[in-house]
């Protein structure tokens, strides 16, 4: 079951970096924004209001930078440092009203559905759920302008596209100890993600264990990184990506479901 509030993005958009398996790959790390229970997750949206009003503080802010910088320029005319003034005061108003502020918009894992929700838009008015089982997750690499390595993590769905889940600047380690929280989360049948919020519940696995765990045994001569040998199994079977269809699309199964009748119609009527 897909519902949204506006029409689905096409499936031949391109996702964006490399797929990641449904396999937990690094210890447990999450994002939530309060307590948790076995039920259900839930994250601060991209559209919730308090990030939309943090944007419009910072363009207050830099209104008022930009005016007392002409005013000074243009000998002092007080319309700009008015101007300026007035920017200032409603940047530093929005910053005390942001303080006490809660988050009110709320992306939700339901472990029970197995239905993932995301609330999009500037005003949070719009919705896509779907299936956490019909996504799969990817990971990108970009550089900042600082030069700054940065890596993305995505939900991708065939028919509404991707939705951003996370960025790390400290390496691609966060982003697949959250992309194996969620996977062990929102399968039912297996035991809940080793984690403080979820203590009070009896099933539970440590998956790789602790952090401190991982980076000892990452010293071990013998270890193998479950990511770097996902890795290589996409190297020898380039078709586990679906990015590979993009590049190949005469081997895309769409396209052979879409030629399929089109063939069997001509084969009749000759």
């Amino acid at each position: 079951m897909i519902s949204h509030s506006k029409k689905p993005k096409s499936r031949r958009t391109p996702p964006p970096g490399r797929t990641l398996p449904n396999r937990v790959l690094r210890p447990f790390f999450h994002m939530a924004c309060g307590p948790f229970d076995d039920k259900q997750y839930r994250e601060i949206s991209g559209g919730d209001k308090s990030l939309n009003l943090c944007m419009i503080y910072g363009f207050l802010y830099l209104g008022a930078v930009i005016c007392f910088t002409l005013w000074t320029v243009f000998y002092f005319d007080i319309r700009w440092f008015l101007g300026g003034l007035l920017c200032l005061v409603l940047a530093v108003s929005l910053h005390r009203y942001l303080n006490r502020m809660e988050p009110t918009r709320f992306n939700t894992f339901d472990r029970e559905t197995g239905l993932c929700c995301f609330t999009c838009g500037f005003w949070g008015n719009i919705k896509n759920e779907y299936p956490f089982a019909e996504c799969e997750g990817r990971i990108s690499r970009s550089a900042r302008r600082t030069g700054a390595s940065c890596h993305m993590l995505y939900l991708y769905h065939p028919q509404l596209g991707c939705e951003y889940l996370f960025e790390s600047i400290s390496g691609i380690d966060l982003c697949l100890g959250y992309w194996s929280f969620l996977v062990q989360y929102m399968d039912k049948n297996a035991p809940l993600p080793d984690v403080p919020q979820l203590e009070q519940y009896p099933n539970r696995t440590p998956g790789l264990g602790s952090w401190e765990d991982w980076k000892r045994k990452a010293k071990a001569p013998n270890f193998f990184d479950p990511f770097y040998q996902w890795e290589a199994e996409l190297n020898r079977n380039p078709k586990l990506d679906i990015a590979y269809y993009w590049a190949h699309p005469e081997e895309a199964p769409w396209k052979q479901k879409e030629e399929g009748p089109a063939k069997t119609s001509e084969t009749t009527g000759g």
